[in-house]
C-alpha cells in the first residue's frame, strides 16, 4: 500500500467535489482510511467582527459570530457531507467526519501530528490559494486535486527541487494506478541553483554544471529502462506544458524548500505557481 491514512482538509471559504471523487478513488485503491475535517477559517470570523456595526454591544458581536459558525456548521452537514457520502458511498467507504474552528494550515499540521495521516488531499481556489501556506509546511505528501486527465503518470525531477523520492514514488504508483510512467527532468537555466537534498540547501551551479548533473540522471534512468527526457526552461512553465502535451492523469513533483530573496522576504516558490496554472491532479513530495 502506498496512502493508507488519507486526510480531506474543507475550506470554509472553498470547495470543490473533485476532491472527493479523487479521494474515494484512491481510498478504494489503497484500502485506505480518510478522515474529511470541515474547517470553519478564523479568518471568514475576524473579517466579519471587523465589518460589525461598531456600537454593536460584545455580546451581540458574540451572538453574530455564534450564527455564523451556526450556518457553516449546517452548511457542512448539508452540503459537503451530502456531496461526500455520495461519492464515497459508490466505493463501499465511510470516511471519518469533523468540524473545526480555525486557521487552515495549522489545523491541518496538528491532524497530521495528531492522527499519523500519510497524505493530505485538498482542493484550492486560484485566487486564494497564496493563503495556503500548507503547500510549503507539512512535511507528508500533499495531493492537490485537479480535473483528471488520461493514462500518463508525469514525474517531475529538476535542479531546483528534490528528486530522491519522487522517481520510486511515481513508479509505485503507476503501477497501482495502472498509468504510464513518463519523467522528465527540467533544467532550470534561468536560476542557476540547485537543490542538495544531502545538506537540504540550494548552491550556486554553472549552466554546465546543471546540464550535465541533468543528462547523467536521464542517462542512468534509460539505462534501466526508465523512460525518461532531458529539457530546458523554468520548472514551473515545462511542468505546466508537458502536462498539457501528455493530459497528465496526474503530475508529481519534488516541493521545493523554502527560498528568501536578499531583503529576507519568502520567495513565491514553484509549487504555487505550478498549481496555479495547472489544471491537472498535482502530487507534491519532500
Amino acid at each position: 500500500m502506498v496512502f493508507k491514512n488519507i486526510l480531506i482538509p474543507i475550506s470554509s471559504e472553498f470547495y470543490s467535489k473533485e476532491v472527493f471523487e479523487q479521494g474515494a478513488y484512491l481510498a478504494e485503491r489503497f484500502e485506505s482510511k480518510v478522515t474529511i475535517v470541515y474547517i470553519i477559517e478564523e479568518k471568514t470570523l475576524s473579517q466579519t467582527e471587523k465589518r460589525t456595526d461598531t456600537f454593536r454591544t460584545r455580546v451581540e458581536k458574540e451572538e453574530t459570530k455564534k450564527v455564523i459558525i451556526n450556518n457553516q456548521r449546517q452548511t457542512a452537514d448539508a452540503i459537503v457531507f451530502v456531496d461526500a457520502k455520495l461519492s464515497f458511498d459508490r466505493k463501499g467507504i465511510s470516511p471519518a467526519k469533523k468540524i473545526m474552528e480555525g486557521e487552515f494550515s495549522t489545523i491541518i499540521k496538528n491532524e497530521i501530528k495528531d492522527s499519523h495521516f500519510d497524505l493530505v488531499l485538498m482542493s484550492y481556489e486560484k485566487e486564494c490559494l497564496l493563503k495556503y501556506r500548507i503547500l510549503n509546511d507539512i512535511d507528508i505528501p500533499l495531493w492537490v486535486a485537479g480535473t483528471p486527465g488520461g493514462k500518463t503518470l508525469l514525474a517531475i525531477c529538476s535542479n531546483r527541487t528534490p528528486n530522491q523520492n519522487v522517481l520510486q514514488m511515481s513508479q509505485k504508483l503507476a503501477l497501482s494506478l495502472n498509468m504510464d510512467l513518463s519523467l522528465f527532468y527540467i533544467v532550470d537555466v534561468e536560476d542557476t541553483i540547485a537543490y542538495d537534498e544531502h545538506t537540504q540547501r540550494f548552491v550556486k551551479m554553472s549552466v554546465d554544471d546543471l546540464l550535465d548533473t541533468g543528462q547523467r540522471f536521464v542517462d542512468d534512468l534509460q539505462i534501466k529502462g526508465i523512460p525518461a527526457h532531458m529539457t530546458t526552461g523554468s520548472v514551473e512553465g515545462k511542468t505546466v506544458q508537458t502536462s498539457r502535451q501528455l493530459n497528465a492523469g496526474l503530475v508529481v513533483i519534488g516541493q521545493e524548500q523554502k527560498r528568501y530573496d536578499m531583503l529576507g522576504f519568502p520567495v513565491k516558490s514553484i509549487n504555487h505557481k505550478i498549481v496555479e496554472k495547472c489544471k491537472y491532479p498535482i502530487l507534491f513530495l519532500k
